[in-house]
């Protein structure tokens, strides 16, 4: 959370663009690595509210109006013209059983582009494991939370900095 004495927000604005995903992620199913295997199935019965990608991006987009480090920050369904974007690629966004407990797992490589030259301005990976309380669907959607929470946050953390290096365009 921000305080008092927190610096202004930067003089730019952000589009956060949704994650690319392959198929298996790009999806409403909850996706899980069960024990014992490598490979990746969906939860029987379990489906998210909306696809995956979309689920992280809305999340994005919160943390980085909470955080107030930009003028302002929009969806990717906002056309308006932004200094720059937030792009990025969704690798993990899965339960995995590491030690046979029940751990989500999101890994996104991420890009801030300036949509001015369309170059990207910086670049890192992020990825954050977070253990849910039990086996039971609710405390594997509450660690889903808990984890695409910081996730963000590093992400919001990483964008400002990035983007407080560069001069702002007009």
């Amino acid at each position: 959370t921000e305080t008092a004495g927190a610096p202004a927000p930067l003089p730019l604005t952000l589009r956060v663009a949704t994650p690319y995903s392959g198929a298996i992620l790009d999806s409403t199913r909850i996706m899980v690595v069960p024990e014992g295997t490598t490979q990746i199935q969906a939860y029987a019965g379990a489906r998210w509210s909306d696809r995956a990608p979309a689920l992280l991006r809305d999340r994005l987009v919160d943390v980085l109006r909470e955080r107030n480090g930009f003028r302002d920050v929009a969806g990717a369904r906002n056309n308006a013209r932004a200094d720059l974007e937030l792009r990025s690629e969704l690798l993990a966004y899965q339960v995995e059983h590491p030690a046979g407990r029940p751990t989500v797992h999101i890994v996104l490589q991420a890009s801030l582009v300036a949509l001015d030259s369309n170059r990207i301005q910086a670049g890192r990976r992020f990825e954050v494991s977070r253990v849910a309380r039990d086996r039971r669907m609710p405390e594997v959607v509450d660690a889903f939370g808990a984890a695409s929470g910081e996730l963000a946050g590093q992400v919001a953390e990483w964008a400002r900095s990035e983007a407080g290096r560069l001069r702002p365009s007009g």
